[in-house]
């Protein structure tokens, strides 16, 4: 936590130096959990015949995602809700094999 002002820290409320330390353990792991993923990619890259970049993060396929992440959704609420709006009242029907 990167706060000194100890006058700061008493002025919060319980909830609030509660949240704020969750924060900093929240931060924490995320670092470690970065860590475990450079290494895995560091080892990745190791072991390969003829490391590519893409191979070990892809920023093309990143960026693509980010940008059309949003426009893709909405696409695919806007199929759920013409596909609801299509089946809206059907009723299968059943029959037994073989006829009757």
């Amino acid at each position: 936590m990167a706060v000194f002002d100890t006058d700061l820290i008493f002025s919060w409320s319980p909830w609030e130096y509660e949240m704020m330390m969750k924060g900093v353990q929240h931060k924490e792991i995320d670092r470690y959990d970065f860590m475990a993923q450079s290494a895995l990619a560091r080892e990745g890259a190791h072991r390969a015949k003829r490391p590519r970049l893409h191979q070990i993060f892809d920023a093309k396929k990143a960026r693509r995602r980010l940008e059309t992440g949003i426009k893709e959704e909405e696409e695919e609420i806007k199929r759920m809700i013409a596909l609801n709006r299509t089946f809206q009242g059907f009723q299968p029907d059943f029959r037994k094999k073989g006829g009757s």
